[in-house]
């Protein structure tokens, strides 16, 4: 139900090698793919920090060395501000 409530659809289909159903998805269905944005990163000073109360995944768009951490910011910011420490785990 979980996968179901992301965006992913059963049409059918089972899977040869554990019986188990499999889900589709049309990506631009997906609530990940729906909810995400592209942010500016700016590198500050961890006290110059403005830390909000939700947490979100922020992720390198880098397909060979993705990376990704969970930072606690203000929703909807143009610009994410990181430490340099985050910002190297990102790559």
């Amino acid at each position: 139900n979980l996968l179901l409530e992301e965006g992913l659809r059963y049409k059918g289909y089972v899977d040869i090698f554990d019986g188990g159903a499999t889900l589709q998805a049309d990506i631009e269905n997906l609530r990940a793919i729906k909810e995400s944005q592209s942010v500016t990163v700016q590198i500050e000073q961890p006290e110059n920090i403005a830390v909000g109360d939700e947490a979100y995944i922020v992720a390198n768009d880098d397909y060979e060395n993705y990376r990704a951490i969970l930072v606690y910011s203000k929703p909807h910011q143009n610009i994410l501000q990181l430490t340099k420490e985050q910002a190297n785990q990102l790559n």
